[in-house]
């Protein structure tokens, strides 16, 4: 999936049935560290 992903959203590609993401803007348009844990704490969490 590329375009729009966001933390607020990836959830619901992913149950979409995505499963690779780019998420440019979603990662480096702020503080990359801290967006970076936020989408893989995510994605931790959905594989449960």
């Amino acid at each position: 999936m590329d375009g729009g992903v966001s933390a607020a959203n990836v959830r619901d590609i992913m149950d979409a049935g995505a499963n690779v993401f780019v998420a440019g803007s979603a990662i480096y348009g702020q503080d990359a560290a801290a967006r970076t844990r936020e989408f893989v704490k995510i994605f931790e969490e959905y594989k449960k």
